[in-house]
């Protein structure tokens, strides 16, 4: 099988300013606020500032997944432990299907959780900052897990 089997999107984070465009499909992620860039993992990356930057995808349905199963990946750089951050996430006003990134249960942990509230897993690993870290989560029928 191929790693490209069931992808839905694939996102570089690459680009210097502006929407980021999805590298695998057509669902580009638009800018909300001025996002920054500065040197990645590997070229370059985007600087979230912490208060109000992030990519909106709108209300596509594709990132709908009900109680089906899925699993997200993320390269992630801190410079700070604490508060609550989201670096994924399927979200509205009144409505949070998914959600993975630190400080939503524990301060300075890593979680991830689905709609439910009641499927919520935490990292031993606390949030370092100035360090990468390869974070993955998936959801396989009700088992939730969490990789750091």
């Amino acid at each position: 099988m191929s790693l490209l089997t069931n992808l839905l999107a694939y996102y570089k984070m690459d680009e210097a300013s502006g929407d980021e465009p999805d590298a695998h499909a057509a669902y580009d992620a638009n800018e909300n606020s001025t996002v920054g860039s500065t040197t990645g993992k590997i070229g370059n990356a985007r600087d979230f500032d912490g208060t109000n930057d992030f990519f909106d995808l709108a209300a596509d349905a594709v990132f709908n997944f009900g109680t089906g199963n899925f699993s997200l990946a993320a390269w992630v750089k801190t410079d700070t432990t604490s508060g609550y951050h989201i670096v994924l996430g399927k979200d509205t006003e009144s409505n949070r299907a998914w959600a993975f990134g630190f400080g939503g249960l524990t301060a300075g942990k890593w979680s991830f959780s689905d709609i439910t509230g009641s499927h919520t897993v935490e990292s031993s690993t606390s949030v370092g900052s100035g360090v990468w870290v390869h974070l993955a989560a998936t959801r396989n029928g009700t088992t939730h897990k969490l990789y750091v």
